[in-house]
């Protein structure tokens, strides 16, 4: 089983007051990339905290057939302004429908982050991660808090 680890390619976001995030959240989509891979993920794990000013992804598991992407090492990113800042860099927007959040490293690896609250009350995600190579992979699915 390949495994990918990504530090800060995958960041969960919180929005602005209206929003409430912390907890586990749970769901099920799919993933591909542009060498024709394509799998469904029965099993998508997030564990968010979130604060006023900060948002903390503590842990992401997606297991798609065969692939496990996953990330275990808290990450913080505040919140300031209607913006999601990694330091003093803004790299998104956010308010009470969703964020959008944008990355790139001293690598060349690059990547979106989109979530948006149904009205259900479950978030819909999606990512495109871009790799200095020109590889990329898309993820998205459907969550419900537990």
């Amino acid at each position: 089983m390949l495994k990918f680890v990504f530090s800060l390619l995958l960041v969960p976001f919180s929005f602005a007051q209206a929003a409430d995030l912390n907890g586990n959240w749970t769901g099920q989509g799919s993933a591909q990339d542009n060498r024709s891979w394509k799998a469904e993920c029965q099993q998508m794990e997030m564990q968010i905290r979130q604060t006023e000013t900060e948002l903390h992804l503590i842990s992401h598991s997606f297991r798609c057939r065969g692939f496990r992407f996953y990330h275990d090492v808290p990450i913080v990113l505040s919140i300031r302004g209607g913006q999601v800042f990694n330091g003093e860099i803004a790299i998104g927007e956010i308010d009470e429908r969703g964020a959008y959040i944008r990355f790139a490293d001293n690598q060349g690896h690059m990547s979106w982050v989109k979530f948006a609250f149904t009205a259900s009350g479950g978030l819909d995600f999606s990512q495109h991660m871009r790799f200095a190579d020109g590889y990329y992979i898309e993820t998205s699915g459907a969550f419900t808090k537990q």
